[in-house]
C-alpha cells in the first residue's frame, strides 16, 4: 500500500510542488498583517541569508510554523479553519494545519504547524482571516 501510495504521489509531484510553495510563499507574506494574533512566522522565504536563497532558487516549501499570542489563539484558530483540515500528517495536496501540543507536550503551546496545499490562494488566504478573526476575538 505504502508502496502505491508513493507512486501515486509522484505521478504528480511536478504539478503539486510549485503550487503549493507559490500558496506558502504568498500565505506567509500576508500573515504579516495580522501581528495582533500572531507573535512569530517561521518559513524560509523569510531567511535573509544567501544561502538559503540560493539553495531554495526554485521556491520555498509549502510548510510553515506561526506562534500565536496564546495557547488558546492558537486552539481556536485550528478549530475554526474550514479548508485547512486539523491533521498531523504534513505534505499532502491539501491544506492541513495542526496545534502541535496536541502531540507532543514538549512544544511551545502557541505553535502551529501549517501545509499548504493545491487550493486557490484567495480560498486560503480567506480561510486564514475568517480563523484568525475569530482567535482575534
Amino acid at each position: 500500500m505504502e508502496s502505491w501510495l508513493l507512486l501515486r504521489s509522484l505521478r504528480t509531484l511536478h504539478l503539486r510542488v510549485p503550487l503549493q510553495s507559490s500558496n506558502a510563499t504568498k500565505l506567509v507574506a500576508h500573515l504579516a498583517t495580522h501581528p495582533s494574533v500572531i507573535r512569530k512566522v517561521v518559513h524560509a522565504s523569510l531567511q535573509q541569508e544567501e544561502f538559503v536563497r540560493k539553495q531554495l532558487s526554485g521556491g520555498f516549501p509549502p510548510c510553515f510554523s506561526i506562534y500565536f499570542g496564546t495557547e488558546e489563539q492558537a486552539k481556536i484558530f485550528c478549530s475554526k479553519t474550514r479548508l485547512f483540515r486539523h491533521a498531523t500528517s504534513l505534505g499532502g495536496a491539501e491544506s492541513l494545519c495542526e496545534w502541535r501540543a496536541m502531540s507532543d507536550a514538549t512544544v511551545d503551546r502557541t505553535l502551529v504547524r501549517i501545509s499548504v496545499g493545491v487550493e486557490g490562494i484567495e480560498d486560503l488566504i480567506r480561510d486564514i482571516d475568517q480563523a484568525l478573526g475569530l482567535a482575534a476575538s
